[in-house]
């Protein structure tokens, strides 16, 4: 079975890495509809051997505004 990933980074504006945002992926390729997770001290998150298809990544962290990237697309390959 071919499968890419999606690597999340959050920084905020001065570049710095954002720990303990809550990261959701939703797609209508995932069996349950929704993974979801959490960044680390370096502000990063990976969801690896996800299926080709698009995605979208929402990220959340009280007393930040609520970030949503649509149409995230995860190709083999590329």
């Amino acid at each position: 079975m071919q499968s890419g990933s999606i690597l999340v980074r959050v920084t905020d504006d001065q570049g710095a890495a954002v720990p303990g945002v809550a990261v959701t992926l939703t797609s209508p390729v995932l069996v349950a509809g929704t993974m979801s997770g959490v960044t680390d001290g370096a502000g990063t998150n990976r969801f690896p051997s996800l299926l080709p298809g698009v995605y979208a990544v929402r990220l959340e962290l009280q007393g930040f505004k609520t970030v949503v990237r649509e149409n995230v697309t995860v190709q083999v390959g590329a």
